[in-house]
């Protein structure tokens, strides 16, 4: 009964934590759409991205987090530079599964997107998204000693809706952005969180870079959290920069981009905290297609 009590600690302890993490992704500013689907359709191209992330290397029971995500503008004209003072509309969608210890959690929406013409140099979207997520439990992964405990026996799947509304105001070298996650949820397993990001393109010279950005989450439960963020672009193809979160995590990032179509990305983090007693660092990556690429309006976000 011991092993029980305490197998069943760590797993309301994992809910907790994952719940708390669930939008903790170290390369967000390559897709934003994530956080945010206000920014589905912001260029002139269908794009296709995935990423994986590895928690907590080494720990046991740490999460793993899969996603995919596409979108797309529904005007074919919405990134022509000289005619963006008009509005258009664009379409998204996600699945994700994250498994953490004895608990997996399935989850997919889609969303539609509003781009609002300010003026010739800024436009304002505003995004919303519905779907679904499924909480799973694996009793094959755990080991008891009282198989007729009724608490294990009366764990089922638990499945419920989840809404998401964002908005993006955007130009050449800008952008800011809030959003709200869990909106429609009524499960104690999922809580909303609010998300706030900003970033500017400053051109060093015709080759070099330099793009600042900012993230902001709001949970209730864990302390805000901020993440700045610094990275370095060359010739718009290899890139390089590194993150301070305020939890005293570092991150360090890099990656390519070929031919105008094809992302990759790489994030290690690193814990500056007691955390890093526990376990050690985190790995993510990111790989973006770009179909039918033009110039995009805001520039590649971060």
């Amino acid at each position: 009964m011991k092993k029980l009590i305490l197998s069943l600690l760590f797993i309301t302890l994992s809910v907790v934590l994952v719940q708390a993490q669930t939008a903790l992704y170290s390369l967000y500013m390559f897709n934003p759409y994530i956080l945010n689907p206000g920014v589905a359709g912001i260029s002139n191209h269908v794009e296709i991205s995935a990423g994986y992330r590895n928690q907590w290397v080494n720990f046991e029971g740490a999460p793993t987090t899969y996603y995919l995500t596409a979108h797309a503008p529904l005007d074919k004209r919405s990134a022509r530079y000289g005619k963006k003072d008009f509005n258009h509309s664009a379409v998204g969608g996600m699945l994700f599964v994250d498994q953490y210890g004895q608990l997996m959690e399935l989850g997919g929406s889609g969303s539609y997107t509003l781009h609002i013409a300010l003026n010739k140099q800024y436009k304002l979207s505003m995004g919303g998204a519905i779907g679904f997520r499924q909480y799973s439990f694996d009793k094959g992964k755990m080991t008891t000693v009282d198989q007729s405990d009724n608490i294990l026996n009366n764990l089922k799947n638990k499945y419920t809706f989840d809404g998401t509304f964002g908005g993006w105001l955007y130009g050449k070298n800008m952008y800011l952005g809030v959003s709200g996650t869990n909106l429609l949820s009524f499960s104690n397993f999922a809580y909303n969180n609010c998300f706030a990001m900003g970033g500017y393109r400053y051109q060093a010279n015709s080759r070099l870079e330099v793009l600042p950005s900012l993230l902001a989450r709001l949970s209730p439960t864990v302390d805000p959290q901020f993440d700045f963020n610094c990275k370095l672009r060359y010739d718009k193809a290899l890139w390089g920069g590194a993150s301070f979160r305020t939890n005293r995590t570092f991150v360090l990032m890099g990656g390519f981009k070929w031919n105008n179509t094809l992302s990759v990305g790489y994030a290690y983090d690193t814990p500056w905290n007691y955390v890093k007693n526990f376990q050690s660092a985190s790995h993510e990556i990111f790989v973006q297609f770009e179909l039918r690429n033009h110039k995009v309006i805001c520039p590649e976000f971060w």
